[in-house]
């Protein structure tokens, strides 16, 4: 049939429209389970195996239980499944009604007989597919889709969403994303799946739970890269993202998926869950899984003795994970407003065969109890065969105490493993741990392995630190029952902890094994802390030991608060080891900080602690420990309880740490203990800060019963100042009763340093703006002035430093005014020294006669020097200076008598001690003065030619001082320098000529010098240390050579203008010399 007219089409269309409308809110009335009336808008019978929701259906009700799509049961065995059922548009359930129980569904299958429940094979959810289900009652529950299981595949697509709110008024509340009774085969979500339940009670007795996904037996696979949200709000609440039975295939929470959990408990307990199983084959999370709760308590009574974590990002009870994989976050928090907390980042009941959370990979875990709280990265109660981390790792717990409900094990863990093993353990990420108790004890690991680890190797971070205001504090870096294989921590791995203790014990441990540790190597850092009253800090403490090779960074930090603490400390400690073979080449060191007046009577510490153990130990790095408060148990080797220790070719000790004087040795061998010195080579090293020069420093400390065998085959210097000497105190006693002495013995690169610096500083600086004008500058200017023979002054065109005098024709002038800045460069590598000069000068001069001239100059320098030995860094020097010059001339001879005068303030900083570590300042004065007599000859007119020869005289005195040395004032050192004076000929050639440039005149001159030193040039002086004194001498170069080059434009009779370079060139130095000279004649 064909419509003609518009009015009766359009007629006809909105029948159509309202009929669809119509069926839309359609719904019919059926007795359901228990007999029980239901309100359902789609009726799906036996005989119907497929179904496609094309147009939205909305169903509510206030009286009945309420199914948007309602498949009923079958009425044979066995039942036919539903083949396929989708869901292509917006399905809409709500019960409403606070004054009743509310149920609604939005898809729901019958399971009133489960022999006669129809599974479902196939359950889609399009882009365009909306399930909201909503129960609002008394008492209330809530399902987005309710099966007795899924027996291929559930597919939510992106777009998708399945919706679900159980709200009760007074009573409890259970809201499902997706609920199947049995079995869901394979689970995909690429969509939103909520589901939220909220409880309230008049009575606070009201319980919300709420699932975003849940399967009462298995499921097969499981994949999410969509949104799960879960949200329990009530007196009570419980809430999981995904729970099942087991997974028995794979798990996996792509880059894009999101697992969001909260559970919120006003009055009573919170468990929140992201993933809960009894076991899971393989687990893989890309994305993110976040877990938080809120309650009085956060935690599952297993029995008695046991307890499961209340919350939880990965939770498997009763069985394990065959292979976890972890690229994303997992994060989860847990805040116990009244009770207890434990709260777990990945909880395995029954172990992990391969367990990996990769680079990139988070898992952060938070505790938080006004009680005792306890928080886990990963635990397991069994085996874990290979564990790997690249990724992060954080834990933290604040609480009343820190500990496990059994307070024999920590409350804080990044891994823990109770009861179990790891074969083999891989760090190259961060594992960074915390627990905070704030009245009572506070136990914390960055790895616990209760049963022991086969191979542990760590290149990246582990931290674990404890701390207590009111209990004791125990932390451990890793420890385990054992470590069976090897244990290695490489270059770039570190381990760091820390307990802090403000009012009672600390306990800290970097690696502890109460079993046996195989083979330990360390190239990287272990740091231990420990601060409280009475203290234990070990870096290494293994009851047995077979191997231990550390080329790393060992440190042991105690800080006490107690006057009269008990201290354990050490870096290794072995308690009951048969075959102990210890080498370090390595730095191992303990520090004890106590009150100024703590009674050090039970304070023990020591470098290598062997107890009931035999030992070979080779040492030839850095091994000390040092005190504030001197103590006279604190020692490198403490052998105790019948050890045998034999040393193996070298062992180092340092001597003069603080605390540690020359009266306590720092070998100790108790009762019934020995020690074969076995011919090995002691190596000397020594702490600068508390070096005792002159004093014999006695080498062990036996008990009565204790034995010591062998000698010393020799003494080794194990640092780097050759003025410090060690010797055998007594080279015919090398055993029991052997020492060694220090002493001091100058050397002239080190201990004149200062003073050749201050000197030779002095002598090329003045030499830069006087000297060499004095013997170099060509005084005839005159010459170039037709008609004209004017006196000129000795600073002229040719003046290589610059005093610039008169220069430029001085007829009829009676004067001259000029001022010059120079800067002057200075290399002594051979001195041990650089540095730079900065400069100015200014001077007048005055015509006496037509034949005679005088001028006065005076001036600043500033000399910085930099030095390039290893005792000494810098020199400052502020120098004031003055001189004149006197020049007669009758042509065409020249002669000329020059004086200088020098004060200079010197402030010198540089290092001392055994390896250059302490810093050494000194001020001291100085002065001197030099006078020069020159005479020459002019050849030639227009280009002159003028060789000189002279003599010349210098003085330099330096003030006699002490240096400072803050830190250990014994090694302060007095120099009293002798006067240094020099008399030197020089001879000179200079060429100087001229050209015409404009309106003015521009003179070019060059030269060269030689000067030869005809008495000693040496620098000497007396130096005291400890009461030593030395003489030592530096010579400096006798011969120097220079040369100089220079310009001088003449703009009229009054003014003109001069630049300049020169250089000398000395075998022990050489400088570079610039200037600029302005002149005005007047």
């Amino acid at each position: 049939m064909r419509l003609k007219s518009p009015f009766l089409f359009l007629v006809l269309s909105f029948l159509i429209f309202l009929g669809f409308a119509m069926n839309s809110e359609a719904s019919e009335r059926i007795t359901g389970p228990d007999s029980e009336t239901w309100e359902v808008g789609v009726y799906l019978d036996s005989d119907e195996t497929t179904y496609t929701l094309s147009s939205d259906l909305s169903i509510n009700s206030d009286t009945y239980t309420v199914a948007g799509i309602y498949v009923d049961k079958d009425t044979d065995t066995p039942p036919t499944p539903f083949e396929s059922l989708t869901i292509g548009a917006s399905l809409n359930a709500t019960f409403n009604n606070t004054s009743e129980d509310g149920r609604a569904y939005g898809i729901y299958f019958n399971v009133e007989d489960y022999q006669m429940a129809r599974p479902l094979n196939n359950l889609t959810i399009t882009s365009g597919g909306d399930i909201s289900v909503t129960a609002t009652g008394g008492y209330a529950e809530a399902y987005g889709v309710y099966a007795y299981s899924i027996d291929e595949s559930f597919v939510n697509n992106e777009g998708g969403s399945i919706t679900v709110t159980a709200d009760a008024a007074d009573g409890d509340a259970y809201a499902y994303g997706v609920y199947a009774e049995n079995q869901v085969d394979n689970f995909e979500n690429s969509g939103n799946i909520k589901a939220e339940s909220i409880a309230t009670a008049t009575d606070g007795e009201a319980y919300a739970y709420a699932y975003g996904v849940y399967a009462e037996n298995q499921v097969g696979n499981f994949e999410n890269s969509g949104n799960i949200t879960v949200t329990a709000t009530g007196g009570y609440a419980e809430a999981y993202g995904v729970y099942a039975y087991s997974i028995d295939e794979s798990f996996v929470n792509n880059e894009s998926g999101s697992i969001t959990v909260t559970a919120d408990a006003a009055d009573g307990d919170a468990y929140a869950y992201g993933v809960y199983a009894s076991s899971i084959g393989n687990f893989t999370n890309n994305g993110t899984i976040k877990v938080s709760a809120v309650g009085n308590y956060l935690y599952d009574e297993y029995d008695y003795y046991y307890y499961y974590p209340g919350v939880a990002g990965v939770f498997v009870h009763g069985d394990s994970i065959e292979e976890f994989v972890n690229t994303g976050k997992i994060e989860v928090s847990g805040n116990a407003t009244s009770g207890d907390a434990y709260v777990d980042g990945v909880f395995v009941e029954s172990g992990i065969t391969s367990f990996s959370n990769e680079s990139g990979g988070t898992i952060s875990v938070r505790a938080i109890s006004n009680s005792w709280a306890s928080a886990y990265g990963v635990e397991t109660w069994d085996n874990i065969g290979n564990f790997t981390n690249s990724g992060d790792i954080t834990v933290s717990a604040t609480g009343q105490y820190v500990y496990n409900f059994n307070e024999d094990y920590p409350g804080v863990a990044g891994v823990f493993v109770y009861g179990g093993s790891i074969e083999e353990f891989v760090n190259t990420g961060k594992i960074e741990v915390s627990g905070n108790a704030t009245s009572g004890n506070a136990y914390v690991d960055g790895v616990f392995v209760e049963n022991g680890i086969g191979n542990f190797r760590n290149s990246g971070n582990i931290t674990a630190s404890a701390n207590t205001t009111g209990g004791n504090a125990e932390a451990y870096g890793v420890s385990a029952g054992s470590i069976n294989d090897s244990f290695v921590n490489t270059e770039g791995g570190s381990i760091t902890v820390t307990a802090n203790a403000t009012d009672g014990e600390a306990y800290a441990y970097g690696v502890w094994a109460w079993n046996n540790i195989g083979n330990f190597t360390n190239s990287g850092d272990i740091t231990v802390n420990a601060r409280g009253g009475n203290a234990e800090a070990y870096g290494v403490y293994a009851y047995s030991i077979g191997n231990f090779n550390n080329t790393g960074h060992i440190e042991v930090n105690v800080n006490s608060n107690y006057q009269s603490a008990t201290i354990n400390a050490a870096v290794l400690k072995i308690s009951d080891s048969s075959n102990a073979n210890i080498v370090n080449n390595g730095t191992m060191k303990v520090v004890l900080n106590l009150p100024s007046n703590a009674d050090t009577t039970n304070v023990n510490a020591a470098v290598f602690w062997i107890e009931n153990s035999n030992a070979t130990i080779s040492n030839y790095g850095n091994t000390w420990v040092e005190s504030n408060v001197a103590g006279s148990n604190l020692r490198t080797l403490y052998i105790t309880n019948s050890s045998q220790v034999t040393l193996s070719d070298k062992f180092a000790i340092t001597f003069g740490a603080p605390g540690v004087n020359p009266d306590t040795r720092p070998i100790y061998v108790g009762s019934n203990s020995t020690l074969d010195l076995n011919n090995a080579t002691l190596i000397a090293r020594m702490d600068s800060r508390n070096l005792k020069l002159n004093v014999p420093y006695y080498l062990i400390q036996k008990e009565e019963s204790g034995n010591v065998t062998g000698q010393w085959g020799g003494l080794e210097r194990g640092y780097s100042n050759p003025s410090i000497l060690v010797n055998w105190y007594n080279a015919t006693s090398l055993g029991a009763d052997s020492a060694v002495i220090f002493t001091y013995q100058a050397t002239p690169q080190q201990d004149l340093a200062p003073i050749v610096g201050s000197v030779v500083a002095n002598d090329i600086g003045t030499t830069s703006v006087v000297g060499a004008m004095l013997m170099d500058a060509s005084p005839f200017f005159n010459f170039f002035v037709k008609g004209e023979r004017p006196v000129m002054l000795a600073s002229s065109a040719f003046s290589d430093a610059g005093y610039a005098s008169l220069g430029g024709s001085m007829a009829g002038q009676k004067g001259i005014f000029w001022l010059m800045p120079l800067y002057t460069r200075i290399e002594a590598k051979d001195l041990g020294f650089k540095g730079n000069s900065y400069g100015l000068a200014m001077g007048l001069g005055l015509k006496l006669t037509q034949g005679a001239g005088l001028e006065v100059f005076g001036g600043y320098l500033k000399n910085d020097l930099n030095y390039t030995v290893r005792v000494a860094d810098n020199l400052d020097q502020d120098n004031w200076f003055g001189g004149f010059n006197f020049i007669y001339n009758p042509k065409p001879y020249i002669f000329r008598l020059s004086g200088l005068a020098y004060k200079a303030n010197n402030d010198y900083s540089g290092k001392t001690g055994l390896n250059y570590d302490l810093k050494e300042t000194a001020s001291f004065d100085s002065n001197g003065y030099r006078v020069e007599a020159m005479g020459g000859y002019v050849f030639g007119q227009k280009v002159k030619l003028v060789p000189q020869i002279g003599l010349s005289y210098s003085y330099h005195k330096t003030d006699s001082f002490w240096t400072k040395v803050p830190d250990n004032p014994s090694l302060s050192r007095k120099l009293n320098a002798d006067d240094l004076d020099v008399w030197k000929v020089k001879g000179l050639l200079s060429v100087v000529g001229e050209t015409e440039a404009g309106t003015g005149l521009v003179r070019y001159y060059l030269g060269a010098k030689v000067e030869q030193a005809i008495s000693d040039n040496d620098v000497e002086a007396l130096v005291t240390v400890a009461d030593t004194t030395t003489k030592v001498k530096r010579s400096i170069g006798d011969t120097t050579y220079g040369v100089n080059v220079g310009l001088n434009y003449i703009y009229n009779k009054r003014w003109n203008f001069e630049v300049s370079g020169s250089a000398d060139f000395n075998s022990d130095y050489s400088s570079y010399t610039g200037k600029a000279i302005l002149r005005y004649s007047f």
